[in-house]
């Protein structure tokens, strides 16, 4: 099972970085954070509440005990500026969805409002209560899954009645964003897409989302949008549609130099159906991964960022990392095993029994999908027959690193920068290479077409 970042673990946004709360109060925005952090808790300076935000009420973790608020023997829960002792105990979606609510009650609907609420479900440990588990799901570890993601609707429902009972729906764009997909390892499905949480593949990191509220134009409402959209993009979109950031030109992300400018674009235009094209054109994943247009260079990342190394994940592999890489069925996991509750005594072995395929290898070098024609990243053009002896990896390979050292450096002009020079790589070694594998068949994408933003 994972195993959460200690609260107490040196760190945190940079604090010369300006966030998105602290920009809102420029348009006097009330402000509140609840649920995980998972930011930073490195000295008092990085507390939420000293960071833009009116209140705030959760755990500064990584992951902590659903039903105790507590990480190992520590108890982990925060109000304001203090430890919150008194109010442990509750089960973590009921507690933080009690506080949403309470947070919307009381609240003056002539004050414009922000709410930044990041569930601890379904996050690790997978823990939930009787009040919400469905005794029809014959699979423990996914009914225990389900039951987490239950009790999560009902949060959103409870706080969407409140909005309307108070009438500011209307006037609201409500976001729903994961961080990434959801651990295909244990007992979350990214079906149709390939791998899941700790993979660059699209199954990792093209994630559920959708919006909705009354600011949306009619028009848009029951929509699919098809284009590309970063999470870091609504930082801009935010700020411009309370009035204090601009939707276009350079945006100072800090308060001190050597700090990157902000990457974000505006996609209120795109959201709102004004404009049918995304702004953006690409982005890195991580360190190991980049996207440009429809093309996307993923250089061995399968669990946590670690290397291949070569390895083969055969069907009697039990490796963890040889099922990052799987493509589930559309129920999975399919199967009990010993009583268990975790993947530490309930493996999911990726074989024909078991709803799933495994095929893992992209070798050391990297692998080159074209989503337009791939979206389940099938067909690796990077090792065709017909690419050149130019397709070399070295370039690639010392872009991406340079992307990971600029998060780092005392100059930088943004984590995006460095990506540009590498899609014009990535953009000439695709018309070297091989024409793009065939579209998928009904077998590759069974009944299901992969995850978009979807408006309400």
């Amino acid at each position: 099972m994972e195993q959460p970042t200690p609260g107490s673990s040196p760190g945190g946004i940079d604090l010369r970085m300006t966030l998105i709360s602290q920009v809102l109060k420029e348009a006097n925005y009330a402000t509140h954070f609840i649920g995980k952090g998972h930011i930073g808790a490195y000295s008092n300076a990085n507390l939420p509440i000293n960071r833009g935000f009116d209140s705030h009420f959760g755990f500064l973790g990584g992951g902590e005990d659903h039903l105790t608020q507590k990480e190992g023997t520590l108890f982990d829960l925060w109000r304001d500026y203090a430890p919150a002792y008194n109010e442990t105990g509750t089960y973590s979606c009921d507690l933080y969805g009690s506080e949403v609510v309470s947070v919307v009650k009381k609240h003056d609907p002539t004050v414009p409002l922000f709410v930044y609420l990041p569930m601890h479900d379904t996050h690790s440990p997978y823990e939930c209560t009787a009040k919400w588990m469905d005794p029809n799901v014959d699979q423990s570890l996914r009914q225990l899954m389900q039951c987490m993601l239950t009790c999560t609707d009902n949060v959103v429902g409870e706080v969407v009645s409140e909005l309307k009972a108070k009438s500011m729906w209307d006037n609201t764009l409500f976001v729903w964003s994961s961080d990434n997909g959801g651990p295909q390892y244990w007992a979350a499905n990214n079906y149709p897409l390939r791998g899941g949480k700790g993979t660059d593949f699209e199954g990792g990191v093209q994630t559920a989302a959708f919006v909705s509220g009354g600011l949306l134009p009619m028009s848009v409402r029951g929509t699919v949008l098809n284009e590309m959209i970063h999470v870091c993009d609504w930082y801009r979109t935010f700020g411009v549609l309370a009035g204090v950031l601009p939707s276009s030109g350079t945006i100072r992300g800090a308060s001190g130099s050597g700090v990157p400018t902000v990457d974000g674009l505006d996609m209120w235009p795109l959201v709102s159906g004004a404009n049918g094209t995304s702004p953006r054109t690409g982005f890195p994943l991580s360190q190991f991964a980049i996207r440009v247009g429809n093309y996307k260079f993923v250089n061995g990342s399968v669990h946590d960022h670690e290397t291949w190394n070569g390895k083969v994940c055969n069907r009697n592999y039990t490796d963890k990392d040889c099922e990052m890489g799987q493509w589930t069925g559309p129920t999975w996991p399919v199967s009990n095993c010993g009583g268990g509750v975790g993947p530490q005594v309930c493996p999911h072995v990726c074989d024909e029994t078991s709803n799933c395929t495994r095929n893992v290898e992209c070798s050391a070098e990297g692998c080159l999908f074209d989503l337009s024609v791939d979206p389940l990243e099938k067909h690796d053009r990077w090792h065709s027959p017909r690419c050149s002896s130019r397709c070399s990896t070295n370039s690639l390979q010392r872009l991406l690193g340079d992307t990971k050292r600029q998060t780092q450096g005392s100059s930088t002009r943004g984590v995006l920068h460095r990506g540009l020079q590498t899609s014009r790589l990535i953009m000439g070694f695709a018309r070297q290479c091989a024409p793009s594998p065939s579209r998928p068949t009904k077998n590759d994408l069974t009944s299901s077409a992969p995850r978009r933003a979807v408006c309400h």
